[in-house]
């Protein structure tokens, strides 16, 4: 679809607009994070402060599915955690 003759990606519109904008902008700017990184940073934007931690982690999904981040990389955390460590990819964007 486009909007004064400038696509405008499906990501960017409906319910999920303004954290999906978050989560690329944040990744954009930070690098390779963990989803509770990304929680963290994203409950310091002005209305997003009341986000959950589970909400992020389906959006970064989502996001993943679709082909806007990519799984980075994965290691193991402290008491058998695994964290999955997310990166941007420029192609899509």
């Amino acid at each position: 679809m486009k909007l004064n003759g400038k696509p405008r990606l499906s990501v960017f519109k409906g319910r999920e607009a303004r954290l999906n904008r978050m989560v690329l902008l944040i990744l954009g700017q930070e690098g390779q994070l963990s989803i509770r990184q990304v929680y963290k940073k994203a409950r310091a934007f002005k209305g997003l402060g009341h986000v959950r931690y589970r909400v992020v982690n389906r959006r970064m999904k989502a996001l993943e599915r679709e082909g806007y981040i990519e799984l980075a990389e994965v290691k193991k955390a402290q008491r058998g955690m695994i964290n999955h460590t997310f990166s941007l990819l420029w192609s899509t964007l």
